[in-house]
């Protein structure tokens, strides 16, 4: 018998669940194998602590209120309503130990990230966007130098504000 096939028997194995013949060959296998025996003997510990676990007994009628329960609500569903959604949020927020003064206040710093952010953009584009363009001609003309292209661009700029300017 090959490892693959003795992995697969250790569990009937513990179970009694192989004929003698497949018992003697897979006993066989585990006197020979030390891979084999070592999971043999890691699951058949893992059956011990199984069977030496003490089962309380269940309460009497308990299965069969199980199954009533079940056949109610199988009749007649239940509709999640939006009130039950939210008290399912209310009860996993209110698991959170921090208060709704922190809460507010990180949402009036998010409002005032939001406004400096705005104004920043606003700032940006209408220094861009000046009369005259000097700024931005400026940084442009410094930031193409060496590109003919960008020259041309330029020089199409220039000719156009001076003749707006006429």
């Amino acid at each position: 018998m090959n490892c693959r096939r003795a992995l697969k028997k250790i569990n009937p194995y513990l179970s009694d669940a192989l004929n003698a013949e497949e018992t003697r060959k897979l006993q066989s296998h585990l006197s020979s194998c030390r891979r084999c025996n070592g999971e043999f003997e890691y699951l058949k510990n893992i059956n011990n602590m199984i069977s030496n676990i003490d089962l309380e007994e269940e309460p009497e009628g308990m299965w069969d209120a199980i199954r009533n329960e079940i056949m109610i609500e199988q009749k007649h569903p239940k509709r999640s309503s939006l009130s039950d959604a939210l008290a399912n949020l209310n009860i996993y927020f209110a698991s959170f130990t921090f208060s709704k003064h922190v809460a507010a206040a990180f949402g009036v710093l998010a409002f005032i990230l939001l406004l400096a952010g705005g104004f920043l953009y606003w700032n940006q584009t209408r220094s861009l966007s000046t009369s005259d363009g000097g700024e931005y001609m400026e940084e442009y003309m410094a930031a193409s130098m060496n590109d003919p292209l960008s020259d041309r661009i330029a020089l199409n700029f220039i000719i156009a504000k001076a003749e707006e300017q006429k």
